[in-house]
């Protein structure tokens, strides 16, 4: 049996599995999320930790949690919140959840694109205020995106699912990647690979879809 610390809150069906292995489940209930004093003191004795973004993974933190963790098991995509090089030293595995949100992320990111574009944010706030308007041909005039340049920095998963979006809606494709995208894809989005700042230079929308590193 395992002490599993969980750091925010999970689905219940997650914590069933954990506690029908036979393992002692930590959560977090409180509304807020722990501070970070409240945060180590949490972790204190664990085998495993669940972790989140938010959740600074370092030295202080393994010392906290003590030799018998095992694993840091990180509920994102990413997992620039760990210190890989302590967790190496001290043999304490990490794992993270690629794949499961890229669609997600992309909504969001396209979202955004047409908030900026066609204005949205900016006509929602207007109409909830209840300020007074009439109808001319220029107000909250925006600009479509059909034929603009989508310039992507990454191509990954979440980078191509972005793509396809705006190239339903007309846009062309342009990325800078450290690695190409992928064949099939690029091929049907007819995306053409750019150095950095060509695209930067040529694009009409820049979209960024890269991990955070030292590099990026």
């Amino acid at each position: 049996m395992a002490k599993v610390c969980i750091t925010d809150g999970v689905p219940k069906a997650g914590l069933d599995e954990l506690r029908a292995a036979g393992h002692e489940i930590l959560t977090w209930d409180r509304a807020q999320p722990p501070t970070r004093t409240e945060l180590l003191d949490h972790v204190r004795g664990a085998d495993a930790v669940l972790t989140v973004l938010t959740d600074k993974v370092d030295e202080e933190f393994l010392d906290a949690a003590g030799p018998q963790l095992k694993v840091v098991a990180n509920i994102a995509a990413g997992f620039n919140n760990i210190d890989l090089d302590s967790c190496r030293k001290r043999q304490v595995f990490v794992s993270n959840t690629p794949g499961v949100l890229f669609e997600s992320t992309a909504d969001t990111a396209f979202a955004l694109l047409l908030m900026v574009t066609r204005r949205f944010g900016e006509a929602e706030r207007f109409i909830r205020s209840g300020k007074p308007w009439q109808y001319r041909t220029t107000f909250m005039l925006g600009h479509a995106i059909q034929s603009m340049t989508i310039g992507l920095i990454g191509a990954g998963q979440i980078g191509t699912a972005m793509a396809r979006r705006c190239r339903a809606f007309g846009m062309r494709i342009a990325y800078a990647s450290e690695h190409p995208m992928k064949a099939p894809a690029r091929d049907e989005l007819e995306a053409v690979g750019l150095p950095l700042d060509e695209l930067i230079a040529t694009s009409d929308v820049i979209s960024l879809h890269c991990p955070l590193t030292p590099e990026t």
